[in-house]
């Protein structure tokens, strides 16, 4: 494999990880079974040990951790609860409402590379997720676009998709970061869902970075 396109899969497969940590939490993370040793993943312990360590420590909570970083999960980013929820959708921080302009442009970017977002039916799990702008939705497409962009005969249309959401995402999630950790400070300091959204966006503004820069 060619070393830019094993970084591209490294890149996704990290925003796999992250995508399921923020639309299912730390237990569906933990139940899927993924290990920091698996290719791509294991790529970072060489690029990125801080990030290898990180993905690590996700990958293997258990017992009483595991229980505290789900209802951490539940009770920041699932179930809206005055004080405590800070909806985790772009339009929100960027718009003051869900559903805003900006959830449209997401949209666009979305169909324009033949995606669709549909909220399925109560009694699954993504029932909960009530916008593609979701942060885990965001981080799951902008999965698919970067292996995309890495395969043989890539189009210039995918790379600017990329480009384009990688850009909304870091414009957007600096607000998100911000309003849950002012939630921490009347809450509960420091919980884990702080530090994951600080490691999405620093995966995020390298991954953007290394794109913009010269070959």
């Amino acid at each position: 494999m060619q070393p830019r396109v094993a970084l591209a899969e490294a890149f996704a497969a990290v925003y796999d990880i992250i995508a399921l940590a923020f639309l299912e939490g730390p237990k569906a993370l933990r139940a899927a079974g993924a290990s920091e040793d698996d290719p791509p993943l294991a790529l970072w312990k060489e690029l990125e040990p801080e990030w290898f360590a990180t993905i690590s420590s996700m990958l293997s909570r258990d017992g009483d951790e595991l229980s505290v970083a789900d209802k951490e999960f539940q009770e920041l980013l699932v179930i809206p609860v005055p004080g405590r929820y800070v909806p985790p959708y772009a339009s929100v921080h960027l718009d003051g409402r869900l559903w805003g302009p900006s959830t449209l442009e997401v949209v666009a970017i979305f169909q324009g590379e033949g995606l669709v977002w549909e909220r399925l039916r109560p009694g699954y799990g993504e029932a909960r997720i009530f916008a593609p702008d979701h942060i885990g939705v965001e981080l799951a497409f902008i999965s698919v676009l970067s292996r995309r962009n890495s395969m043989r005969g890539s189009s210039l249309q995918v790379s600017e998709a990329l480009e384009s959401i990688l850009g909304h995402f870091v414009a957007w999630v600096p607000l998100f970061q911000k309003a849950v950790f002012q939630m921490e400070l009347a809450a509960a300091p420091e919980t884990r869902v702080s530090n994951l959204v600080d490691f999405a966006l620093e995966v995020a503004r390298s991954d953007r970075a290394r794109r913009r820069s010269p070959a």
